[in-house]
């Protein structure tokens, strides 16, 4: 019965490992796609002062992924 209980408890440690591993890797990717996003806003800005509307449509077709 002991290793019946051992076992179970290695199970469950595991799961709980693996399920913070992936919640770790949502917010890594999370964070990342802000990142993304903010840098798309600086280009837009950028173009937008250049006036170059092409480029500017093309990183509002982007941006509109972030939202």
């Amino acid at each position: 019965m002991n290793e019946a209980i051992k076992a179970f408890k290695y199970t469950v440690g595991f799961f709980i490992l693996l399920s913070l591993l992936s919640l770790g890797w949502n917010l890594y990717e999370k964070k990342k796609a802000e990142a993304y996003c903010q840098e798309l806003k600086g280009i837009q800005v950028k173009l937008e002062k250049s006036q170059i509307s092409s480029s500017t449509l093309k990183v509002e077709k982007a941006l509109h992924n972030c939202y």
